[in-house]
Order: C-alpha cells, then structure tokens, then sequence
C-alpha cells in the first residue's frame, strides 16, 4: 500500500501534466523519436593504440581469419 505523501505526490504529477501547454508534449515526443534513431557508434577511438597499431586491415592479424585457424 503506498503512503500517503506517495499518493499526493502522484496526485500532484498528474495535474501539472493535465494542466501542461501541448508544446511540453511535443518537445517530448521529438526527444523520444530522435532518441531511438541514433545509431550506435563504434568507440574505435576509446581502443588502446596498440591495438589499432598491430591490426592489420587486411585482417591478417584477426584471430578468427583463415591463415590463422589453418595453422
């Protein structure tokens, strides 16, 4: 059961949004749509550099590429 400030506070949320201009709904909206289509980005820049030095990019240095499991 919840408490008695729980419920007035709850009380108090709902009628500052009852009572809220359509301009907070759609600011609102727009933060939740922009959210969700950002892609993730790889963080290639927080790997440590010597890593990046020894990686080929032809992939001879990848654990899983072929030269490597036919030896």
């Amino acid at each position: 059961m919840p408490s008695r400030e729980e419920v007035e506070l709850k009380r108090k949320a709902q009628q500052s949004l009852i009572e809220a201009p359509p301009e907070v709904f759609h600011r609102l909206r727009y933060l939740v749509k922009k959210g969700k289509k950002l892609p993730r980005r790889s963080n290639s820049h927080l790997q440590p550099i010597v890593q990046r030095r020894t990686t080929d990019k032809r992939g001879h240095n990848n654990p899983m590429s072929i030269s490597n499991l036919l030896c």
